[in-house]
């Protein structure tokens, strides 16, 4: 069975020790996250706590969607949540077979599509 997800690379949760000696996981709180999305290009700037940071923290493409097909793990990195999010969409439909119950051919049909489309660019655009 194929499986997708979206994977925020720049933020984790927080884990914090209790009084008791009990661990707990504390999420982002949405001032931090909707701090981070309007400082895109300078992180720092967006003063996003330390124990909510990961290694990657400002480094690369923020987004990551990743998906199991056939055994084999793939991932595509994204700038922008909305992109990885219509991928992911896509991926779901497509690995699910939701689309008109054949998912496999409508891959095959967006492949053969996109390809036809490159290369008639590329024929009409030569003289």
């Amino acid at each position: 069975m194929a499986k997708s997800w979206i994977n925020d690379r720049w933020l984790t949760d927080a884990i914090r020790t209790l009084d008791d000696g009990s661990k707990e996981r504390v999420s982002p709180p949405s001032t931090v996250k909707r701090a981070l999305s309007m400082h895109m290009d300078d992180p720092e700037k967006a003063k996003v706590p330390e124990e909510f940071r990961t290694d990657v923290f400002g480094k690369g493409s923020r987004w990551t969607v990743f998906w199991t097909e056939n055994g084999e793990r793939h991932r595509k990195n994204f700038r922008d949540y909305r992109k990885a999010d219509e991928f992911w969409a896509g991926l779901e439909c497509i690995l699910s077979s939701r689309c008109f119950g054949f998912g496999h051919v409508v891959f095959s049909v967006l492949v053969i599509g996109a390809c036809w489309v490159w290369l008639v660019g590329c024929w009409c655009g030569r003289t």
